[in-house]
């Protein structure tokens, strides 16, 4: 049977294994000396390698060094004094390393503790340095505060442009200076920020990201440090808990599906589980890959109700998740002496301006529903604390209303009514009193998925229902709020004159994908033209309102402070006795940090755990 199969590919055969074979005899016209391997022109591949962006590549070129580098040894703080910037790196066994100009650096010995003190102290000085959250863990471990103004080089880039993946100090000598660069010794980090400085200083000024930098980003890079110091405190046995249930729930499932399937197989493998269901089971194939049949979420969610085995192999997919991504994770990071994680915030991990997370990633652990609830339980205050969740209503679509100018969405927040309501009524021609939870629903998956510039495509997807109908909804939700339709199309209109996009606050997102000849990059970017406007300035204002709450619960004395940020969700650990005097503080904050058309409103809980509070 096999030696059947194989016959008519017998010239194909013999052909692959003829271009596999080496001729070891063959005469080549060519001078044997020139195909010896040359040492590398670095300069050449420099160039090339940028030019390609072949960004591995260039991280294995040879460090330049700097050749004209004056190192002194900074014994008075008089020698700083007719600067008033300069960019520091310090360093456990180096001390403290400061750049004044592209040609000096002053160092000043770990052992003369008070000298660096005072200068980083100095609220005269401008002090620059790449990702400085971590430079001020570092100073903390030694008791030395880093005063503002400080302008770190790593968020400066990413405010330049939010798109790249990545903002290591390597790639802004190889971006902005031209300098191929493998790990830099603390010295060249000192030396080369003030050169990257220089280089970015002027850009981000040109572009009006000075005030987003300094008045914004950097006064809240000190509060995510703090944040990190904070952390949370979890219900170890808790969790554990919930582990284990989770675990025997997942074992137990798995055993279900492979008696559904009748074969016992790796339910984790795509190939063996497309397998199962397209050929063993014979379901009908909705998309296929490279590799053979689609088996992801939008695939079994179409599936669910073609066979018994499918609903269980997702709930197989979200448990692993939840067990493997961040469970068992989560306890292992616990710090075992306070029962505290110490998340890390990172503020350049997103294009639109968000913040994100790692270590664990609290944003993506599931939320909703009641096992959300029962996660949120695991999260409590300290004996004595309270935690305090304060959380913003609908920000996005306030934030449509002040942008668009849209009068009707304007006077439904100024109101006070449910505007998911509002919508049900106008897409469905419906009187309030008749709208069910399922209308709601609708409606809502129709006001959020214009904003994310989802398609009648998507919206039908999303709501399984006939592009027919999803088309009709959209054109009914565009002919009730005239003004956001006319936005759309003039965003989009903007983005591509301009290259970019704007958040109420000034923070840019190049777009250049809109000019993209493939379709389907094209039609992604005309949706991050609607939505990054809009999720981005939601992003300002909780960062704003962050801003002013950390400065606020500081001046009026309060212990404890913010712990957790989640895109609209605040939460905070606060003593038992103050928690009024807190949640008044924190709503009257939370609720004006920006002069917007619409009020923003602010739902805010109170309890002993993340569960009771939320």
């Amino acid at each position: 049977e096999y030696d059947e199969r194989v016959k008519p590919h017998k010239e194909k055969a013999i052909l692959s294994k003829n271009l596999a074979l080496l001729k070891g005899d063959l005469k080549l016209p060519v001078d044997e000396t020139k195909l010896r391997i040359k040492e590398k022109d670095e300069g050449t591949l420099l160039k090339i390698f940028k030019e390609m962006e072949f960004s591995s590549f260039l991280k294995d070129l040879t460090f330049q060094k700097p050749t004209n580098l004056v190192v002194q040894e900074l014994m008075d703080k008089k020698m700083l004094v007719q600067k008033n910037e300069f960019s520091f790196y310090f360093d456990e066994q180096e001390g403290l390393l400061l750049a004044t100009d592209e040609e000096t650096i002053q160092r000043i010995p770990i052992d003369q503790k008070n000298l660096i003190k005072e200068i980083l102290g100095n609220n005269k000085f401008l002090k620059i340095g790449f990702d400085i959250k971590a430079q001020l863990h570092k100073l903390a471990r030694y008791a030395i505060d880093l005063s503002p103004p400080i302008y770190d080089l790593m968020v400066g880039a990413w405010l330049l442009d939010s798109n790249r993946k990545q903002y290591t100090f390597n790639d802004l000598l190889i971006r902005h200076l031209g300098i191929a660069a493998k790990e830099p010794r603390p010295i060249d980090r000192s030396f080369y920020s003030y050169a990257i400085y220089k280089k970015i200083g002027p850009e981000i000024t040109a572009r009006n990201l000075d005030p987003i930098l300094k008045d914004l980003e950097m006064p809240l890079l000190y509060e995510l440090a703090a944040m990190e110091r904070r952390g949370v405190k979890i219900d170890v046995k808790f969790f554990k808990h919930l582990n284990q249930e989770l675990k025997e729930e997942l074992n137990l499932i798995e055993r279900d599906i492979h008696q559904l399937a009748k074969i016992d197989f790796n339910i984790n493998s795509p190939k063996q589980l497309s397998y199962v269901l397209f050929e063993k089971l014979k379901l009908p194939t909705k998309r296929r890959t490279k590799t053979g049949h689609s088996t992801d979420y939008s695939t079994l969610q179409e599936l669910k109700a073609a066979h018994p085995i499918v609903p269980k192999i997702i709930r197989h997919r979200e448990l692993s998740k939840l067990i493997f991504t961040y469970l068992e994770p989560m306890l292992e990071l616990c710090d075992p002496k306070t029962q505290r994680i110490y998340t890390s915030f990172n503020q350049t991990g997103t294009a639109t301006g968000r913040l994100s997370c790692s270590r664990p990633n609290l944003q993506n652990i599931p939320m909703r529903g009641e096992l959300g609830k029962r996660i949120r339980k695991g999260f409590i205050a300290e004996d004595g604390y309270l935690l305090i969740s304060a959380d913003y209503s609908q920000i996005e679509l306030r934030i449509l209303a002040h942008i668009t100018g849209d009068e009707r969405l304007k006077e439904a927040f100024a109101q006070g009514e449910d505007i998911h309501t509002k919508t049900a009524c106008a897409i469905l021609n419906l009187k309030p009193d008749e709208v069910t939870e399922e209308h709601r629903r609708i409606a809502k998956a129709v006001n959020y998925g214009l904003i994310y510039g989802l398609s009648d495509y998507g919206l039908a997807s999303g709501l399984g229902i006939p592009i027919e109908q999803a088309q009709a909804f959209i054109e009914e939700y565009l002919g009730s709020y005239p003004k956001v339709a006319e936005w759309r199309e003039k965003i989009i209109a903007q983005a591509k004159a301009d290259g970019y996009v704007k958040t109420i606050l000034g923070r840019i997102r190049p777009l250049p994908e809109l000019f993209s000849p493939n379709r389907a990059v094209n039609e992604g970017a005309k949706r991050a033209a609607i939505n990054t406007p809009i999720q981005g300035s939601a992003a300002d204002i909780i960062k704003k309102a962050m801003v002013l709450l950390a400065n606020s619960l500081k001046e009026e004395g309060f212990l404890g402070g913010m712990l957790i940020q989640i895109h609209k969700e605040l939460v905070f650990e606060i003593e038992e006795t103050k928690g009024k005097r807190a949640t008044d503080l924190i709503r009257a904050v939370m609720s004006e940090p920006l002069k917007l058309d619409v009020p923003l409103a602010v739902s805010i809980g109170v309890g002993k755990n993340w569960a009771e509070a939320h």
